[in-house]
């Protein structure tokens, strides 16, 4: 999880979704439990963006806009350059993620 900088580097207490920059969860054997369990609890908690890292299917799955508990906008990527929504400045390869 990329989170936003804090004085107390949150020593103090948990981060919130405003906290949040980017989760990446890295899927390998567990691929149906993150999207079938933890997406929907992400969605639920307010995280604005997931990566889903598809190791087998060579993508990456990138869900964004939470709303009710799932994501409005659903994308997969097996090629090119992702950027994170809240930090547009960094672009990453995706043929790199899923190596």
């Amino acid at each position: 999880m990329l989170l936003r900088s804090r004085q107390d580097d949150y020593k103090a207490g948990h981060p919130s979704d405003a906290d949040v920059l980017l989760l990446v969860a890295v899927s390998d054997s567990a691929l149906a439990y993150d999207r079938d369990t933890k997406l929907g609890l992400y969605a639920r908690f307010g995280v604005p963006e997931v990566w889903i890292v598809d190791i087998p299917g060579g993508a990456v799955e990138v869900h964004r806009e939470p709303k009710a508990g799932a994501y409005a906008r659903r994308d997969r990527l097996a090629a090119g350059r992702l950027s994170p929504e809240r930090i547009p400045d960094l672009a990453v390869d995706v043929a790199w993620l899923v190596a």
